[in-house]
């Protein structure tokens, strides 16, 4: 997953399943401003591959909020 941040800010981006748990904290801090690069193995907090089926990433700033759709397919 990729983001652009037009300035310094503090980030949050978490991947959550259909019923809204969260299964991975993927990035949480603070963050230069540019382009940052994160990748989803498909495994969960405890390292575990996580299921085939519907997941959502959420990024969180101080701009705002994004949740995108990830299909996960076995």
């Amino acid at each position: 997953m990729r983001f652009t941040l037009p300035k310094h800010a503090t980030v949050s981006l978490a991947v959550f399943d259909a019923s809204g748990r969260r299964v991975r904290q993927l990035a949480a801090g603070t963050f230069s401003a540019g382009e940052h690069t994160v990748s989803w193995d498909l495994r969960d907090e405890a390292g575990r591959a996580v299921s085939a089926g519907l997941y959502f990433a959420r990024f969180a700033s101080e701009e705002g909020e994004l949740v995108q759709k990830i299909l996960a397919l076995k």
